[in-house]
């Protein structure tokens, strides 16, 4: 499994959520991490300004962007 670090700006809005909305996110990451591909997480490319990074769905409104960088997962 792959392993992933957190940006100081993630860090910093994931504090200000609910616990619900966290707890969200966090089974959004441990699904990603087990299985990239599953159609849950309606998973893609981004483009412009945020080429090289991903978009993933935690349910709702909440979106993850990933950015692999140094064999880790960057949630900016």
């Amino acid at each position: 499994m792959k392993k992933y670090r957190l940006s100081k700006r993630f860090e910093k809005q994931y504090r200000k959520l609910s616990a619900k909305k966290q707890d969200a996110i966090d089974r959004a990451l441990l699904r990603y991490l087990s299985d990239p591909e599953n159609p849950q997480l309606r998973r893609h490319e981004l483009k412009a300004e945020y080429t090289g990074q991903v978009s993933i769905s935690a349910g709702g409104d909440l979106r993850i962007h990933l950015l692999e960088s140094d064999g880790y997962f960057v949630m900016t």
